[in-house]
């Protein structure tokens, strides 16, 4: 019987043992080794519940040996682990950088959790930038509402915080993968990139110096991570409604146009131009009709006709089914990442081709990328990336001014095209009536048709960028690595404006110096097409050495520091001429003298030069960096942080001590929702912060160094090649500071 009693306890006691309440006593760190509080410990069996605190330490009491903890803490993986009979748990959370709640942002020079920050930061995941489909990344961001657009007098503009300089270019830097991007940002596949981080104040952004003061754009591109290969394929097809130009319900439409030309025409406005025949300005329709009417060339009863007729049009209509179209934009993006061992990889091929809603607008986009890293021991890493953008754009649609007369108004009676589908001339220098006779045949037609211009038009820019990445970083232990960096990038573009001999641009050009002698005809731009040529080219160059420093102990303190050296060239030539009898079959062209001045047809206007639009030009820009950027945080809730830099150019004062700019900028910090006496459930963050610092902006067009522009044409006073004074000597000059 004993035996059997014995034999009883033998076999229940593990079920009585795993029903014995016990007491669990754990700590919760990083793979570091660093305390993690706040984290939530939950018993999986009961949902029984407790926190970390800033010691990582936790207790749970009434716990059963057959439990399996659950612990979670924001910005780490969840980690199931089971209890055991000591009561006595380490528990390791590793880093989850995927996490929506920790936010990881980038400053160009490091990396940092953004709850350790002391500045104004802005952080663009994937995740948001994917929600709005667009071939450029500045559509993207316009969705976010971390930048603002300006796009008043055609131009796309962004700012962040608003303007902060006066004369120097108002865009804020673009940085790209550590580096600033010299090319335009439109030319960056944005499914090549990762996340975007905004640095809008000075203890954010003045690690980047007299470049920063309108802001700071971070845009990080993706890269191979550890893990299986990934194959990923993407094709978005956009399709948008053309404008609608009858929205605008402060239109003034033809009839109230009349009216209004009208009464002008009975006060006298249009006198000294109808009375002009020396340039035969440009005159309405209606006030042509007017003015015949006044000449007794037509009768009371055609007049009225005709302006009935008239004030029955709107351009809106034409513009709209002639000028527009419904746009459409595809694209398709390829890539293949993963990680081989020491070896992690990032291939990708983008494919853009873009229909604009103007007609006859179109853009395609060519991307290359590829981006490597390798692990070659536990000390050294290299990586290296490579990308490479080929563009084609034609521009040969300019909307509504395809249509505008020169220095007038659009008429809102204008037609373009007839009920038989004719393409109709409209007025644009100079008078129809007097262009109906001009010549008597002996000029080329002077009237100009905006739906032939249209069809005629062949103005195209092709452009190339190539950029390379080298980077190498020395761990020397765990506290302390050194990194040097190196970045090429090159760009070159051309464009082409070819107007033909059918061309108005073409036809006016010639008619206006053409000379008739009797029956002898003498043209002094040959009658053939105009070619206008522009060629650019950018080469920059960047290195950086750069200090990382950073360490914690005793659970309480953190600092990180950074130090470093960079230097930066950007080299740009641009050039532009003109070929006059430019014959696109036989390659062809002639000579035109652009020094004579030379009297115009009938003397329109006084004598003047044949248009020679040469350009040229050379800008070197050299610049030298020394920086350093520290933070000190206690307990995970006190940080401090301080920043200082100095950069010297070539474009800044003459005098060595004025060639260096001195920006600084220090920052406080606290963590409330991370005191013991903060106990709120619905509030996850809550953080104060105060901040001070300096940030600047180069204005690249001025120089301490008096600086005159040439013109290659001669003065009219006394026909000498002249120049003026661009910018006059500022031997002061240093930089704008915000």
């Amino acid at each position: 019987m004993k035996r059997i009693l014995y034999g009883l306890l033998l076999f229940s006691y593990p079920l009585i043992s795993s029903c014995q309440s016990i007491t669990i006593n754990g700590k919760v760190i990083d793979e570091n080794g660093k305390p993690v509080p706040n984290a939530t410990i939950t018993i999986k069996q009961s949902d029984k519940k407790t926190i970390s605190d800033q010691y990582g330490i936790f207790t749970i009491h009434n716990s059963l040996l057959t439990d399996t903890l659950v612990i979670s803490a924001v910005g780490y993986e969840i980690t199931e682990q089971p209890n055991n009979e000591r009561g006595l748990i380490t528990v390791i959370l590793r880093h989850s950088f995927k996490s929506l709640n920790e936010v990881i942002i980038s400053t160009g020079y490091q990396d940092l959790p953004k709850e350790r920050a002391t500045g104004a930061f802005e952080f663009i995941d994937n995740k948001t930038l994917n929600r709005r489909i667009s071939t450029t990344i500045l559509d993207k961001l316009e969705n976010t509402g971390a930048v603002y657009f300006d796009r008043r007098n055609g131009a796309e503009n962004i700012g962040i915080r608003g303007r902060n300089t006066i004369f120097a270019n108002a865009s804020p830097l673009i940085v790209l993968d550590n580096f600033p991007y010299a090319g335009d940002i439109s030319d960056i596949n944005p499914n090549d990139i990762e996340n975007v981080t905004i640095l809008k104040d000075a203890a954010a952004s003045s690690v980047w110096g007299a470049f920063s003061g309108n802001g700071v754009i971070i845009i990080n591109t993706k890269k191979g991570k550890a893990g299986q290969p990934q194959l990923e394929f993407n094709a978005n097809v956009t399709m948008g409604q053309k404008p609608d130009l009858f929205y605008d319900r402060n239109f003034l439409d033809a009839a109230d146009y009349i009216s209004m030309e009208q009464m002008l025409y009975a006060k006298g406005f249009y006198d000294n131009d109808i009375n002009n025949t020396i340039s035969y300005p440009i005159l309405s329709p209606v006030v042509e009709l007017l003015v015949k009417r006044t000449n007794n060339q037509v009768t009371d009863a055609d007049l009225a006709a005709q302006i009935n007729a008239l004030s029955k049009l709107d351009l809106r209509r034409q513009l709209s089914d002639y000028l527009y179209r419904n746009s459409w934009n595809s694209q398709y993006h390829l890539n293949y990442s993963g990680s081989s061992g020491k070896y992690n990889y990032f291939l990708s091929a983008g494919y853009d081709k873009n229909w604009a809603y103007l007609m006859r607008n179109n853009n395609e986009r060519i991307s290359l990328r590829s981006a490597n890293t390798f692990n070659l021991s536990s000390k050294w890493q290299f990586s290296i990336s490579m990308v490479y953008i080929a563009s084609n754009n034609s521009l040969n649609n300019s909307g509504t001014g395809l249509v505008a007369p020169s220095g007038k108004a659009v008429y809102p009676y204008e037609q373009l095209r007839d009920a038989q589908g004719n393409n109709l001339a409209i007025p644009k220098d100079y008078r129809l009536s007097y262009l109906d006779t001009a010549g008597n045949g002996k000029l080329l037609s002077w009237l100009y048709k905006p739906l032939d211009e249209l069809a005629a038009a062949n103005n195209r820019t092709a452009l190339s960028h190539a950029l390379v990445d080298v980077g190498i970083t020395y761990k020397m232990n765990k506290n302390f690595n050194a990194q040097l960096k190196y970045r090429y990038e090159k760009q070159t573009g051309e464009g082409t404006n070819l107007y033909n001999h059918d061309t108005y641009i073409a036809r006016n050009l010639i008619n206006l110096f053409t000379q008739i002698n009797g029956s002898q005809v003498k043209y002094q731009v040959p009658n053939d097409g105009i070619l206008d040529r522009s060629v650019s080219a950018l080469n920059a160059y960047f290195v950086r050495a750069q200090l990382n420093y950073n360490k914690s102990w005793n659970y309480l303190h953190e600092v990180v520091v950074l130090a470093g050296a960079e230097l930066q060239q950007n080299h740009r030539t641009a050039s532009s001429n003109r070929i006059y009898g430019y014959n696109d079959d036989l390659l062809t062209t002639g000579i035109v003298d652009y020094v004579d001045l030379l009297p115009t047809y009938d003397n329109i206007g006084s004598s003047r030069n044949i248009p020679n639009p040469v350009y040229l030009s050379d800008n070197l820009n050299r610049f030298i960096s020394v920086f350093a950027n520290g933070s000190y945080t206690y307990n995970s809730r006190y940080i401090l942080s301080l920043s200082a830099r100095k950069d010297a150019s070539n474009i800044f004062g003459v005098n060595t001590n004025q060639k260096w700019v001195p920006l600084w900028s220090a920052g406080l910090a606290w963590q409330v929702d991370k005191e013991s006496f903060f106990k709120n459930n619905w509030l996850s963050l809550l953080k104060g912060r105060i901040t001070y610092g300096y940030s600047g902006n180069v204005d690249n067009s001025l120089s301490a160094y008096p600086t005159i522009l040439y013109f290659s044409f001669p003065s009219l006073v006394n026909q000498q090649l002249y120049a003026n004074i661009n910018n006059p000597p500022n031997p002061e000059l240093r930089w704008e500071r915000t």
